[in-house]
């Protein structure tokens, strides 16, 4: 089983793992609910001068491999109203407030959890 998000992956336990059902529609909901809830988090800092960079976020789900595999994502740019969005990443790299990004790694725990709680339910 292998977790991927925002070009990390997590190898939680594949060998314990391996033909298990870890990526049942309870951890998948789980994981769902995470991203849905990092991306709420991100959208309300992104700055919004024109609103385009904000217009242009979005975010999902998908599960690959068999259901081996859970990708989370999360991406700004693009097209977008009013203008399409070229600079996201410039105003992402400025840190501080401009990084709408700034507390992801407490979602990244929050999936590491609900990792962990799935692989404890099926030992």
């Amino acid at each position: 089983m292998t977790v991927r998000q925002r070009g990390r992956a997590l190898d939680r336990g594949s060998q314990r793992a391996r033909g298990l059902d870890v990526l049942n529609a309870r951890t998948l909901t789980a994981l769902d609910g995470v991203i849905a809830a990092a991306f709420v988090d991100a959208q309300s800092k992104v700055p919004r001068q024109t609103g385009a960079l904000a217009n242009s976020g979005r975010s999902g789900t998908d599960v690959r491999d068999g259901g081996e595999t859970w990708i989370g994502y999360m991406a700004w740019g693009g097209a977008s109203v009013p203008k399409d969005v070229e600079y996201a990443i410039y105003a992402m790299s400025n840190g501080g407030e401009s990084d709408w990004l700034r507390d992801a790694p407490a979602y990244n725990e929050a999936i590491e959890t609900v990792i962990e709680g799935a692989l404890r339910g099926i030992r």
